[in-house]
């Protein structure tokens, strides 16, 4: 094995979706409370290293945080870390972007995979569907996409009994089960491998 330059050709500024924007700050802070070691984030590690197709060798970690999941991948592969803070990329130790999945800084097809981890039930309906628009533009040959697998919403919902306001803690959206997030998918796109 050699290391890969960790060098990507950014195409311009992405402009962030008021959603995400909005969230920012909660990310942010749940980046600066978060660390290696944490079931969800060794899950994502294992399975991605596992699943790597030997064809890859350019990835984009599209909400990638600080870098939890993409330190891990090997030096033979090159990595772009990109996510909508230039604050939440801090700690990558790959080269970063800041961009938004539905205008990502990139050529059409300048990366092998695309890695999507734990972000697609953060968006929204209209951001969702560009946003994997998206991630098949830029990706020549594959996605990898990990969401939560039937998560009831209602586990993690709060309250505020002063002003009314209800919503996910952890800013999510929506479920996945596997169907739904294949027919989310252009047709041409088909699946290689499932982890659960």
């Amino acid at each position: 094995y050699y290391p890969l330059p960790q060098h990507f050709h950014i195409t311009g500024r992405s402009v962030i979706n008021p959603v995400n924007q909005s969230e920012a700050q909660d990310y942010l802070l749940a980046h600066n409370e978060a660390s290696a070691g944490v079931q969800s984030v060794d899950n994502a590690i294992d399975s991605l290293l596992r699943t790597i197709p030997t064809d890859v060798e350019q990835i984009l970690d599209i909400g990638s945080g600080p870098g939890y999941v993409n330190r891990n991948i090997p030096a033979d592969y090159s990595v772009l870390a990109m996510d909508i803070d230039e604050d939440i990329l801090r700690g990558n130790v790959r080269q970063t972007c800041v961009g938004d999945i539905m205008d990502i800084p990139l050529a059409d097809g300048a990366v092998d995979l695309v890695m999507a981890c734990d972000m697609l039930e953060h968006l929204p309906d209209a951001v969702l569907q560009k946003g994997l628009t998206e991630l098949t533009r830029v990706s020549r040959k594959y996605l990898y996409l990990q969401v939560p697998f039937q998560e009831d919403p209602l586990m993690a919902l709060a309250h505020c009994p002063h002003c009314g306001h209800t919503w996910h803690v952890n800013h999510h959206k929506r479920r996945f089960v596997q169907q739904q997030l294949m027919d989310l998918l252009p047709p041409a796109w088909k699946p290689v491998c499932v982890n659960y």
